[in-house]
């Protein structure tokens, strides 16, 4: 009879091991799950963040280039009007005298 009682705490004793490395098992899955899972937040914030900054960067450069067009466009257009006032000068001011006198006139 000692020896089914001896037989019967073994075997329990075994099944407790069994039961505890089970458990030990499960908890390592889920540790290694949430650290996975942490690895993973990390990871696709990172290039979210690298994708953002690369395009505030390409955004940048963008508007620095046509902000460099648009003062290229306006000194044409200034140098053009100054050209255009120097070489008409004279004629639009005798223009201007000629209408002065002649609305006198009337």
């Amino acid at each position: 009879m000692e020896e089914k009682i001896r037989a019967i705490i073994k075997a329990d004793l075994e099944a407790q091991n069994k039961v505890r490395e089970a458990e030990e098992k499960i908890q390592n899955a889920l540790l290694s799950m949430v650290k996975d899972k942490d690895t993973i937040n990390k990871e696709v914030f990172d290039r979210a963040k690298q994708f953002v900054e690369d395009e505030r960067k390409k955004l940048l450069d963008q508007l620095a280039l046509t902000e460099k067009e648009g003062q290229s466009r306006f000194d044409a257009s200034l140098s053009e009007l100054e050209t255009q006032f120097a070489l008409n000068q004279e004629k639009w001011l005798a223009e201007l005298f000629e209408r002065s006198i002649n609305f006198e006139a009337e």
